[in-house]
């Protein structure tokens, strides 16, 4: 019996052994180190990525990586002149994950697409342009020039400043602490848009959803310039804690329309906030 039992226990380390070969086998890491260019342009299928800020001077592109088969998937990093273009090539069918994690200094241009992957920034101060199809986006504590979209997936903001153009067809717009340094907008078609200011915006705002909700939250802070709130007659609502000096019935496509105003102030920044069938609100905090 002691025999029998030391040759199961041979067996069962064996086994262990081999589960854990095999399943490395499908990892596939890499880290590269670059001297720092202008931009850095990620094109995935499905991978995730984080930017990352890092050290002047430098740029340091990491991939994790777990595919089966193993030889499905490659990575490509290829170096240019002014800029890191980085692919993700399949080969066949997979299954699996991957992430890329990129350290770069302030003012780094990023470009990023992708089908089904996520992104994140944090911390930085750069121009970031990000298309998804079904990813989300999210952005904490940076600064520059943002145009972010997503077609299903949501766009997140938190405690950002710069010039904003994000937009999701079914997603959420969501901005928490947001500091407009140019004239910017936030869209979505059937999700809704809650944004909270972190400082009166001195540039022009226009805040929309087709059917969801377009919610601009001042924060406490001063509310000061020209307002106008727009909703389709009989299906969206229009909600002000201040009284509007006037209103408007107009046609748009066929259908019609009420426009909703009031000035605070000077007549500048100008302020849209709009919907066709959800609702258009302005809170005070």
């Amino acid at each position: 019996m002691k025999n029998l039992n030391a040759s199961k226990r041979a067996g069962v380390i064996v086994l262990v052994m081999l589960i854990g070969v095999a399943a490395g086998a499908h990892a596939r890491g890499l880290t590269r180190t670059f001297d720092a260019k202008e931009m850095v342009k990620i094109n995935t299928i499905s991978g995730d990525c984080i930017i990352r800020k890092g050290e002047p001077g430098k740029i340091i592109v990491e991939v994790d990586a777990h595919y089966t088969p193993y030889d499905s998937f490659e990575p490509k990093i290829r170096e240019r002149a002014n800029s890191i273009v980085i692919d993700e090539k399949f080969y066949g069918s997979s299954s699996g994950d991957s992430d890329w994690i990129i350290t770069v200094p302030d003012g780094t241009r990023i470009r990023f697409s992708s089908a089904s992957g996520d992104f994140e920034a944090h911390d930085l101060k750069g121009d970031f342009t990000v298309s998804v199809a079904s990813g989300e986006i999210l952005l904490t504590n940076c600064e520059g020039e943002f145009d972010l979209s997503s077609a299903s997936g949501d766009v997140v903001l938190e405690d950002c400043r710069g010039d904003f153009s994000a937009s999701s067809a079914s997603g959420r717009v969501e901005g928490e602490g947001v500091t407009l340094t140019q004239s910017s907008s936030f869209s979505a078609a059937s999700g809704d848009v809650d944004l909270r200011l972190a400082a009166s915006p001195d540039w022009g705002l226009a805040v929309s959803s087709a059917s969801g909700k377009a919610l601009l939250n001042f924060g406490g802070n001063p509310i000061k310039g020209y307002f106008e709130f727009v909703a389709k007659e009989g299906k969206g609502r229009i909600i002000s804690p201040i009284d509007f000096d006037g209103e408007e019935v107009f046609r748009r496509h066929g259908d019609r329309y009420i426009a909703k105003a009031f000035t605070r102030g000077e007549d500048k920044p100008e302020i849209l906030i709009e919907t066709a069938s959800g609702k258009a609100e302005l809170r005070e905090k």
